[in-house]
């Protein structure tokens, strides 16, 4: 026994090499240790060479986020709808303005017709002469109620149905006034075939001032987009890095929000033409991982990985980790 127990002892290294090389946790203690992940580049520092390397770290923030689909946008110049405003609202003045001599000359041809039938206090011309001037009045208000209805009509095909209610409302709502105060725009998007246009919408001027801008939905707009012969949408943005005619780009929220976490911007690295960031093991140890789903949000980039909430990242010094990699940092984007 004493002979056998001996050689159990001595081959206890070798049966632990084993189990390592195979790729088994081999326990310490009560924690299992695992080695790295296949291709994962890990940076184990001296102590106290993270605080002489000036490393810091943040933890990365729980986020959700929903999956989008580019699309193509302008910004639409709202200076066509003024004059189609003041007509709507000369059509309405003239509108009253009959229906008031039509009621006067219906009022004296009615009272002439009595005087007529009691006694022929009345002459039958004044009575025919007062007829004319009622059918007169009659025709002058309703032509000014078709003016009025075909500015709207205009107002519809050239804009939509919202827009021509907004038009044509004795109190126009604020998204009105805005317009026309330039404090919003109205901005055609054309979704990618086979997506519907969400209530939401988020533009970024192609010229690359103001980040997102959050659009929301007005109506489907009348006319195609002529160079994509495809159907258009019409969304309200507030006025912020938009003008007239400016080209951008959207973004449109697809299906249920999705589970994930942001990657401080301070984080993102760029080596060998992609995006990595350094995940914290320990206290000395250091994990590179890359960002290859990364998709760029206000403050940072969102990762689908919820697993990892709560997890450090180093934010300050990562160029410092790569070089222990033998890595040289970029300085520029993917």
């Amino acid at each position: 026994m004493p002979a056998a127990g001996a050689a159990v002892w001595a081959l206890a290294p070798v049966l632990v090499f084993a189990l390592f090389a195979a790729g088994l946790p081999v326990r310490r203690g009560s924690r299992a240790q695992r080695p790295p992940a296949a291709g994962a580049r890990v940076v184990t520092l001296a102590a106290g060479q993270a605080r002489a390397s000036g490393l810091r770290w943040a933890p990365l923030r729980r986020a959700r986020r929903r999956r989008e689909a580019p699309a193509l946008g302008l910004v639409l110049s709202a200076a066509p709808l003024v004059p189609l405003r003041r007509q709507y609202l000369a059509a309405l003045q003239q509108a009253a303005a009959a229906r008031a001599q039509l009621r006067a000359a219906s009022q004296e041809y009615q009272r002439l017709q009595r005087l007529y039938a009691h006694g022929r206090n009345a002459a039958l011309k004044a009575v025919q002469a007062a007829a004319a001037a009622e059918q007169a009045a009659r025709a002058n208000w309703n032509s000014a109620r078709q003016a009025a209805a075909l500015t709207l009509t205009a107002a519809r095909q050239g804009w939509g149905p919202v827009v021509a209610r907004w038009l044509g409302a004795a109190r126009p709502p604020a998204a009105w006034a805005g317009i026309m105060g330039l404090r919003d725009y109205l901005v055609q998007i054309t979704p990618p075939a086979g997506v519907a246009a969400p209530p939401r919408a988020y533009l970024r001027a192609e010229p690359g001032g103001g980040g997102r801008i959050a659009a929301r939905l007005v109506s489907k707009f009348p006319s195609v987009n002529p160079r994509l012969q495809a159907p258009a949408y019409l969304y309200l943005a507030p006025a912020a890095h938009l003008a007239a005619g400016l080209s951008v780009t959207a973004r449109l929220p697809l299906g249920a929000a999705q589970a994930g976490v942001v990657a401080p911007r301070a984080a993102v690295l760029y080596w060998r033409g992609r995006r990595w960031f350094f995940l914290r093991l320990g206290p000395r140890r250091f994990q590179l991982r890359r960002l290859a789903r990364g998709v760029d949000v206000p403050g940072g980039v969102w990762l689908p990985a919820p697993q990892l909430a709560g997890r450090p990242v180093v934010v300050a010094g990562g160029e410092v980790l790569l070089s222990q990699l033998g890595a040289k940092p970029a300085g520029g984007g993917d």
